[in-house]
């Protein structure tokens, strides 16, 4: 296909997408995440308090729908986030306040709009599309790479790492745990260094961006020929806003404003925190507020020793009104001349104001100190961050960051390094990193191609670029890195979760086949392992039909290497997923921790609204009575969000809980899965009859080392030969490890 057809299709794709997603009428058909609310507090002047099931990452981002419809911006406005308890305080006008009441929180909806990421693609693909080019050479010779390592690689791993550097487009196909990560790609990128070449490492999400760099991370720790060519503090830049586990322990790897950002967070966090500790010092002044009201009547009447006592317990009031920032004026204002007078103001300052962090029920159990320890802990990190951005470690200006520290926020924010270009904390920017790591979100958003020039932004001047996690990135999120003429490496499963696609495929299929006004919206729904024939299908004939019957691509322009020991896993659940995931390729498991323990836990109830109470229970009881015995590496997955806030809300805040979808590229020690669906062959996630569905129980049940346990109700789920969850339940009856409720 020509060049300016590839572009011209690819502008009507993202425009049939956005059309079609402004044309539903349910809010996650267009493109949104919706967070539900789990409870709505009211504390007049327009103050209400939202506690939601899962925790909010961006709140810029936002917006507030109330009865299905969206409200206007001027109506309301998000005042501060506290992300340990999940609270979003808000600031509504009467009208709206007035429908935002408790027990309406079915009503009210934050909602997250996504459709700005492909209206960013359009945009770059109508600006450089034009630069669209297929790969055409190698990143080196074969003579001109070696792999020094103290670990035996296997001939598969060998030669991938031959196919990465030599061939202008490849594709690194392994289960999970067969080392793509952690030694192909690794390897791959200590030769492409060598030969003083920088990389680009692309990622779908920002979660799938870490979890490539902890790899890469575990693997140039372990390696010292590594540590030879890249510094780990100053050669490799993560590009966009790091989690806080990660901007905690790499902050050098990290950018400036995305620490600042964090800093920001972490800085509200302490301020919710300190406003909840204040209101429990109001209330425990509450009752010496009464007793020495009732003492000032008869004062006149009390003897001098009773007197003292007056004067004692209103030093003691006086003394804990000092701490709270909003009794300040009160205060000031004290005269032991005139207690009375002065009590009034006091307690006129405590009380004539709004009070939205009383009372909470996320902090009921907490004492003053538990306020304190929590406010010590976000104050240490909060000293990580600003330790991550401090410009200088002189003590003039420490002084003036404590004093003015919003200005100085402000200043670090806006320091732009000479090109420009905002820098790591480690001195690394996008023109002297030999690695550089981000999503294709943030590489549309803010750079541009090698040979192009524009204002801002700044050039992808790589040698090599790979794309981990390939099988879950769309074709079109992955389509703008081929205006960069270099060698591009992906690697990744097709066979574990496919692209989140709105639309849906039956929807895409239908268009297809009925030449509908979205016949090209497919292409946001297909995996960018399918890229090859964007380029070489003249009329996309090829993909289309691959596409509806679910064959692979042809992989005549993009050279295949698979990798097929795995050790994560024992072979028992090599075996089962090589038969009925796989397709017979040979997967084995070589852990060195042996066979993996399957076990299942029967669950005798019903699903209602995506929601299983039985289920709930038995998780529970299971990491309650079995699981914290056996190790702390523990985690729970399940396809639904209902599940989960049910599974949250009866076990430890410290236990992984999560629906599949994010556990993509994880491990844990033990995987627990709630299968939720009761009836096999019900069209539920986990009726694995439907290819998407049987990439999402691979997914999760390929997270596990060492246990796997399936919680279900295995009566109605044994027996059937089309399902994954039912072959592993028949082997947990095979090893007596089927259990039945107690």
């Amino acid at each position: 296909m020509e060049i300016n057809d590839i572009k011209k299709m690819a502008l009507d794709s993202a425009n049939q997408i956005l059309d079609y997603l402004e044309a539903q009428k349910n809010e996650r058909d267009r493109g949104e995440q919706s967070f539900k609310i789990k409870k709505i507090r009211q504390y007049g002047d327009g103050v209400i308090m939202l506690t939601l099931f899962n925790n909010l990452n961006d709140v810029s981002l936002t917006r507030l729908e109330v009865g299905g419809k969206k409200i206007k911006d001027e109506l309301y406005e998000f005042v501060s986030y506290d992300n340990i308890t999940r609270t979003l305080e808000m600031k509504a006008v009467d009208e709206l306040y007035t429908k935002i009441t408790p027990g309406k929180e079915n009503d009210v909806v934050v909602i997250h709009d996504f459709k700005f990421l492909i209206v960013r693609i359009r945009d770059y693909l109508e600006k450089y599309g034009d630069r669209l080019r297929f790969p055409s050479k190698g990143a080196m010779q074969a003579s001109d790479f070696s792999i020094k390592t103290d670990r035996r690689p296997s001939e598969s791993q060998i030669n991938a790492i031959n196919n990465c550097l030599t061939e202008p487009m490849a594709y690194i196909w392994g289960a999970p745990g067969t080392g793509k990560t952690q030694f192909v790609l690794a390897n791959s990128i200590l030769n492409d260094i060598r030969n003083r070449k920088k990389v680009a490492i692309f990622a779908p999400t920002n979660v799938s961006v870490e979890q490539v760099l902890y790899g890469l991370i575990a693997e140039i720790k372990h390696n010292p020929e590594f540590s030879k060519e890249i510094d780990l503090d100053r050669d490799i830049l993560r590009i966009g806003f790091p989690t806080t586990d990660f901007a905690a322990s790499f902050p050098n790897m990290c950018e400036r404003n995305a620490l600042v950002k964090n800093y920001k967070v972490y800085q509200r966090t302490i301020e919710a925190l300190q406003e909840t500790k204040n209101e429990m010092i109001i209330d425990q002044l509450e009752d010496e507020f009464l007793q020495l009201r009732n003492l000032l009547d008869t004062y006149n009447d009390l003897n001098p020793v009773d007197k003292e006592k007056v004067a004692s317990l209103f030093n003691d009031i006086v003394s804990k009104s000092k701490t709270l920032p909003f009794m300040e004026g009160a205060v000031n204002s004290v005269s032991k001349l005139d207690m009375q007078g002065s009590l009034d103001r006091l307690i006129k300052a405590a009380y004539s104001r709004p009070r939205p962090r009383r009372f909470m029920q996320e902090y009921s159990g907490f004492t003053i100190e538990d306020i304190d320890e929590l406010i010590t802990k976000q104050q240490e990190l909060l000293g990580q961050q600003s330790n991550c951005i401090r410009p200088s470690s002189n003590a003039k200006t420490e002084y003036y960051k404590m004093k003015y520290s919003r200005r100085y926020r402000e200043a670090v924010k806006s320091k732009k390094t000479n090109d420009g270009q905002n820098t790591s904390v480690g001195g690394a920017t996008l023109d002297t990193a030999k690695i550089i790591v981000c999503t294709p979100h943030q590489f549309v958003h803010r750079m541009i191609p090698e040979d192009a020039v524009e204002g801002r932004k700044h050039r992808l001047d790589v040698g090599h670029i790979y794309v981990d996690e390939v099988g879950y990135a769309n074709l079109m999120n992955i389509l703008p890195l081929f205006t960069n003429d270099c060698p591009i490496t992906f690697l990744g499963d097709h066979l574990q979760l496919e692209p989140v696609f709105t639309m849906g495929k039956d929807k895409a299929v239908s268009e297809i086949r009925n030449g509908g006004q979205y016949n090209l919206a497919f292409l946001w729904g297909t995996s960018a392992i399918y890229l090859e024939h964007l380029f070489f299908d003249p009329d996309l004939s090829v993909l289309r039909k691959r596409y509806i019957e679910n064959h692979q691509p042809q992989y005549q322009h993009m050279k295949l290497s698979l990798l097929k020991e795995s050790y994560r896993f024992g072979e028992n659940l090599a075996k089962i997923l090589d038969e009925n995931v796989y397709g017979h390729i040979g997967l084995k498991g070589v852990s060195h921790d042996g066979e993996l323990k399957i076990s299942c836990f029967s669950a005798k109830g019903v699903k209602e609204n995506n929601y299983n109470q039985a289920e709930v229970n038995a998780v529970s009881s299971i990491i309650e009575d079995f699981v914290l015995d056996e190790c702390r590496s523990i985690a729970v997955l399940t396809p639904y969000n209902n599940q989960i806030a049910g599974i949250r809300d009866v076990i430890d805040d410290d236990i992984e809980t999560m629906t599949i979808h994010k556990s993509q590229g994880r491990e844990w020690e033990t995987v627990i899965v709630s299968v939720t669906d009761t009836n096999p062959h019900g069209r539920g996630f986990m009726d694995t009859r439907a290819l998407s569905n049987l990439k999402l129980v691979n997914t999760a049940v390929s997270r596990t080392k060492k246990h796997l346990i399936i919680v279900c109700d295995f009566d109605s789920w044994i027996g059937y030969d089309d399902e994954l969850i039912s072959k592993l339940i028949e082997y947990a009856r095979s090893t007596d490890e089927l259990y039945e409720e107690s």
